[in-house]
This record gives structure tokens, sequence and C-alpha cells, in this order.
């Protein structure tokens, strides 16, 4: 049991059948639905949050392929983002990995959440969580979703040190932001919206 800035969570009694089993999905919020009331991006027009949406996943995608061996896409309205993510490509020290996973989707069967991580690179004694972003100016609650995609890691890599970072893309190109949260900070406070979100039952409440 954790006992974090006066918010007690109880650490899901997991063994490793639960954690390979198929879930379903459909059973558990999501950890940026939780996130959405609180991120501000209900007041972003459509006319403009979609097309950034849809540019953010075909980045994802662009990524994704590249990582696994099978290069870029050739997006002209997506290159910016792509040369951003070349300059810190290096850094994620892929050849170095025991292993790693792309687009991973964890459970949480306490909270009954779930998130999925864009990368996990595994090594020797530590486990590091990559999130793309694409939005233009850094968002508050992406503290909290690195903090929640920790705690539902810590399962799954018993034994290791695991820290998150989003990786704050640029449409220029420019080198990105590296952004780390403080997980005991943000854990605290994403728990708090859990609580919120599930007293309100924003589920039902929103669209």
């Amino acid at each position: 049991m954790l006992y974090i800035y006066g918010i007690i969570y109880e650490k899901p009694k997991k063994n490793k059948e639960d954690m390979i089993k198929e879930k379903n999905i459909d059973d558990y919020t999501r950890v940026t639905s939780i996130l959405k009331p609180f991120s501000g991006v209900e007041f972003v027009p459509l006319c403009y949050l979609e097309p950034a949406a849809d540019r953010g996943t075909r980045t994802h995608l662009s990524i994704e392929a590249d990582i696994l061996g099978l290069g870029h896409s050739n997006d002209e309205d997506i290159q910016g983002y792509i040369q951003s993510y070349e300059k810190i490509k290096d850094d994620l020290n892929l050849q170095k990995c025991v292993g790693f996973r792309t687009e991973l989707r964890m459970f949480d069967d306490h909270l009954m959440i779930t998130g999925q991580a864009d990368l996990i690179c595994e090594f020797d004694n530590n486990v590091i969580l990559y999130d793309w972003k694409t939005s233009s100016k850094k968002q508050r609650s992406w503290d909290l979703q690195l903090a929640a995609y920790q705690m539902m890691a810590s399962p799954l890599y018993e034994g290791k040190e695991i820290s998150a970072i989003a990786v704050h893309l640029k449409k220029d190109g420019k080198k990105p932001s590296l952004i780390r949260s403080d997980f005991n900070e943000s854990i605290a406070l994403f728990l708090k919206c859990v609580e919120i979100y599930k007293y309100f039952k924003m589920d039902k409440t929103r669209g």
C-alpha cells in the first residue's frame, strides 16, 4: 500500500497470467479521458483540434514505423515533427536496450484505468517510457499522464527503476523538449483527478 500526499493507493496484486491475458478495453477508463476535462483541450474549436489530432496520429505512426525499421512516411505535412524526432533519435539508445515495445497498452485493475505508451525501452537496471507530443504548447496534464503510465508499468517491470519522458516535438523541425515529471507529486494529483472523475461520473456527463 502506498501513501502518497495524503492519498492511500493500494497496488493491485498481479501474477504473470493476469498481466498478459487479454483485457476488455471497454471495461477500463483511458488515462487521457480522465485528464481531458483538466487539459483545456475541450475549449479548442474542432476546426483546429481535428486536423491537429490527425497530424499527431500520422506522426506517431511514422515514428513507430521508423523504430521498427520500416522507414518514415513521406507525408509532407508532418516532416517538421519527423525532423524534430530525428534530432533525439540516437539518444533513445535502442541498440543498448535489452528489449523495447511500441504502443504498449497497460492496465491497472485496481483503478480500472488503461493507457498506451508510445515507446518503452528496457535496459538492464531501468526502464524508460516515451510519449510523443505534437501540441503547439506544453500541457500541464502531461506530467500526470506520465506518472500514471509509470504506475501502470511498475508491475510489468518489477525491480527496475521506471522513468517517463514526454518528447515535445517541434513543427519547425527544431530539437524537441524533453519533459520529465516529479512522480510523487504528479501521481498524487492524478489520483485526485481519478477521484473527481469518478465522483462526478464524467464518463456519463461529458462527451
